[in-house]
């Protein structure tokens, strides 16, 4: 069913770095997901009014804000769609992140007015009425939620959208919805000593609000920034490293504007001796590489290496080793300013690391005279994984 909705309605589906791909994937997901969730709406206010059920009416006024998160979402694509201009010169991905912020929102404010009603029908409760035909009938919801679910789950997973991911998420949360609704009903009208009814509502109410707190914290650190896929990170330094002119790579920052909206750079050490216009071949090379098989726009900075270490790099390493066997430098440099050495190197302290800057400073100060002008700078990564 997913597949033949794809092929009839999104353009060139295979072209899932397109805009309007994209677009097109959005609105069938979007429209899928206001008409089922409309007449959901209706099934379920229908059966929950007849029936006296808070947990089931409660349960349709859910499916009616799922339905405005489906319009919420369909403004976000459209959005997202936009092409860059001369104020958003990175494009406009990053609504979608928006608009998951605000699919949360929706899902914040679902499980509130939940927990409040269920909480009055415990304080106050009330008879259910048990309707075989309207019992079966919410029952039936549960599939098309089920599919729903899948459909976003599958598409948001091939174009890598976190508005559907969430969506998927918010249909297979309802499921569980459904069945506490159901068994909350089905208690409340033959056993009248507790109030089931209302103590599903509740338990329904912060399973709702569980899942919209883990969705907002994830869209949250995605627009803060969050440090880069260890993998992705791995597949960019391989195809760096595929050159033999290149040695190392160090400081890999990658931006993300949106789902495959990425921009990077990153530190190649190549041979100091090399020439400049080999050196500049060797890195547009791997930029190249990197922008057809990962759509990474990269600025790949050279520096020099040498295989020589110093006597006061070796220095300078072994102290930090002697601090904390999780630091180490880069870039190191030595050369001679106005009749002093200069030493220019990084310091990588990744984070959770005890030592702090000021200390380490002192203490590699410590190690040479006046006649040392010493420039460090402090690298905490950008990766989840060690830097190397």
């Amino acid at each position: 069913m997913t597949e033949w909705l794809v092929r009839k309605f999104v353009i060139n589906p295979d072209d899932i770095q397109n805009e309007k791909t994209r677009f097109s994937y959005g609105v069938l997901t979007s429209t899928a997901g206001i008409i089922c969730n409309i007449l959901l709406f209706l099934m379920k206010l229908t059966a929950g009014m007849l029936m006296q059920s808070i947990s089931v009416l409660s349960d349709s006024f859910n499916n009616l804000s799922d339905c405005f998160s489906g319009l919420i979402a369909l403004f976000g694509y459209k959005a997202a769609a936009k092409p860059a201009d001369e104020k958003h010169p990175f494009g406009h991905g990053r609504m979608e992140y928006i608009v998951s912020l605000a699919i949360a929102a929706m899902i914040f404010i679902a499980a509130f007015e939940l927990f409040n009603a269920s909480l009055d029908r415990i304080l106050h409760p009330v008879q259910v009425r048990f309707d075989a035909v309207l019992f079966t009938a919410v029952v039936l919801t549960i599939p098309v939620k089920l599919w729903l679910s899948h459909m976003n789950r599958k598409i948001g997973e091939r174009i890598a959208s976190m508005p559907m991911m969430a969506v998927a998420e918010d249909a297979r949360n309802d499921v569980f919805a459904t069945l506490i609704s159901l068994a909350g009903m089905v208690m409340g009208a033959f056993y009248s000593g507790f109030p089931f009814d209302g103590a599903a509502g509740v338990i329904l109410s912060c399973m709702i609000f569980k899942s919209g707190w883990q969705m907002a914290d994830d869209i949250i650190t995605k627009l803060l920034g969050s440090s880069t896929d260890p993998e992705l990170v791995k597949q960019i330094r391989g195809i760096i490293l595929e050159d033999q002119r290149i040695r190392g790579v160090h400081d890999i920052i990658i931006h993300e504007y949106g789902p495959g909206r990425m921009m990077g750079s990153a530190h190649a050490e190549i041979d100091g001796s090399m020439k400049f216009l080999e050196v500049h071949d060797a890195v547009d090379l791997a930029e190249k590489k990197i922008r057809n098989a990962m759509h990474i726009e990269m600025t790949i900075h050279a520096d020099p290496y040498t295989e020589e270490i110093t006597d006061e790099q070796k220095k300078i390493t072994d102290y930090l080793k002697d601090m904390d066997e999780s630091l180490s430098i880069h870039d190191f440099h030595r050369y001679i300013r106005e009749g002093k050495t200069v030493l220019d190197f990084d310091v990588m302290i990744p984070f959770g690391c005890s030592v702090n800057e000021e200390t380490l400073t002192d203490g590699i100060r410590d190690l040479f005279d006046q006649t040392y002008s010493l420039e460090v700078r402090f690298d905490h990564g950008f990766t989840e994984e060690q830097e190397s």
